[in-house]
C-alpha cells in the first residue's frame, strides 16, 4: 500500500507541472487570440468589409461593367461610404480607406481580374499592366512632354497614370517620386473627366461631386493632366473582346 501511495506521489509531481504549464499557456493563448478577434471584428475587420462592400455595390449598381463607370459610381456614393484618402490603403489592409493606386486595382480585383488583389505602387501597377493580356498600353509621352496628347483619344475605363521611376525620377523638378493614377469614368457633354482618390483640399472646388475633403475626386481630364504632371504620362486600355 505504501509502495503505490509512492508511486501515485511520484506520478503527480510529474504530471501536475506540465498540466500547471499547459493550463496557462492555454489561457493566455486563448485570451489572445479573443482579444486579437475583438480587435479586428470592432476596428480593423470592418473596414476591410467596409471598403469591399462599397466596391461590390458600386458594381452592381454601375450603368455599365466597365472600370470606369464603377469608379464614377463609387463617387456617387460617397455620401453613404465616405473613406478619406491613406497612404497605402488598398482592399486588403487595415488602413482607413484608399490611396490613389489602392482604388483603382481594388475595382479590378473586384470585377474578375484576379492578380490585382496584391498591393501595387504606381511603379508596380505600371508593370503589371505591361504584362497583362487583358489591357494595352495605348499611349506613353517622353519625360514631362505631352505636347502630341490629345483628350480626344481617351475612352471609358482608361487608366492615365504617372509610374514614376520608369528612369523619368531624378527629372522630377521636385523631390517628389511617387506616381498618380486615375480612371476616365465619365464623358459629360463629350468632355472626358477621371476619377481618383487624392489627398488635397485643392480638388475640392474643381471636383463635380459636393462631397469635399479629401478621397474620392471626379475632375475634368484636362484639369487631372495639367495638375498632375510628374515625368513619364502612360495611359492603358482594357481590351475588349469582340
Amino acid at each position: 500500500m505504501k509502495k503505490l501511495f509512492i508511486n501515485i506521489s511520484l506520478i503527480i509531481l510529474v504530471v501536475l507541472p506540465f498540466e500547471i504549464i499547459q493550463f496557462t499557456d492555454y489561457k493566455y493563448t486563448n485570451t489572445r487570440v479573443h482579444a486579437s478577434s475583438e480587435r479586428r471584428i470592432n476596428t480593423y475587420g470592418t473596414t476591410i468589409a467596409r471598403k469591399s462592400e462599397y466596391i461590390k455595390r458600386s458594381i452592381k449598381e454601375s450603368s455599365a461593367n466597365d472600370i470606369g463607370s464603377i469608379a464614377y459610381k463609387m463617387n456617387e456614393l460617397e455620401y453613404n461610404y465616405k473613406l478619406p484618402y491613406s497612404w497605402g490603403g488598398d482592399i486588403r489592409d487595415f488602413q482607413k480607406g484608399f490611396d490613389c493606386t489602392g482604388f483603382v486595382h481594388g475595382i479590378m480585383y473586384y470585377k474578375g481580374y484576379d492578380t490585382f488583389l496584391k498591393r501595387f505602387n504606381t511603379h508596380s501597377l505600371y508593370k503589371k499592366l505591361l504584362q497583362d493580356r487583358n489591357f494595352q498600353l495605348v499611349y506613353k509621352s517622353d519625360i514631362n512632354s505631352i505636347q502630341e496628347f490629345e483628350l480626344t483619344s481617351l475612352k471609358l475605363g482608361d487608366i492615365v497614370m504617372w509610374p514614376s521611376g520608369i528612369m523619368d525620377a531624378k527629372n522630377l523638378p521636385t523631390d517628389n517620386i511617387f506616381g498618380h493614377i486615375g480612371i476616365v469614368s465619365k464623358f459629360i457633354d463629350g468632355v472626358p473627366y477621371i476619377t481618383h482618390s487624392v489627398r488635397s483640399d485643392a480638388y475640392n472646388n474643381i471636383d463635380i461631386f459636393p462631397n469635399k475633403g479629401d478621397g474620392i475626386n471626379t475632375l475634368k481630364a484636362k484639369t487631372f493632366i495639367s495638375l498632375k504632371q510628374r515625368g513619364v504620362l502612360a495611359i492603358f486600355r482594357e481590351k475588349v473582346e469582340l
